[in-house]
């Protein structure tokens, strides 16, 4: 299933929504898997940074990979993949070209995506009517 937010730009109340509803949906459907896409490491600064605390940022830069509970949360961006199985691909921010790569990736069971334009959230809302938005 797909999932967005209603919102644009650095938004942090969008990011803790997404980031809650990717981890939720990784639990209820048992694979315990997020993996978080971005464009590049830098898009770790920010409003990722704000969010999950510069400790978690350090250690996505250092290893890739984070444990939250019982979900592992694993970072992929452009050029960097990850040993992410399946499960929840959460999207924030990230361009269109990479959202049509997490659209399309088989690992997917469920997608939350945050739109950084207002243009990409008005174009994703009307090429993917079934996303639910958050």
């Amino acid at each position: 299933m797909q999932y967005h937010t209603n919102t644009h730009g650095p938004s942090e109340p969008g990011f803790k929504a997404g980031f809650i509803k990717a981890i939720s949906e990784a639990t209820a459907n048992g694979t315990n898997q997020v993996l978080l896409l971005t464009d590049g490491l830098q898009n770790l600064q920010g409003v990722i940074s704000s969010v999950l605390g510069k400790a978690a940022v350090k250690t996505f830069e250092k290893t890739r990979e984070a444990t939250t509970g019982s979900v592992t949360i694993y970072l992929e961006t452009e050029r960097i993949k990850s040993i992410f199985s399946k499960g929840v691909i959460f999207a924030p921010f990230v361009s269109s070209n990479l959202l049509a790569v997490a659209t399309a990736d088989y690992r997917a069971t469920d997608i939350v995506y945050l739109p950084w334009a207002e243009s990409e959230l008005q174009s994703y809302v009307q090429n993917n009517p079934a996303s639910v938005q958050l």
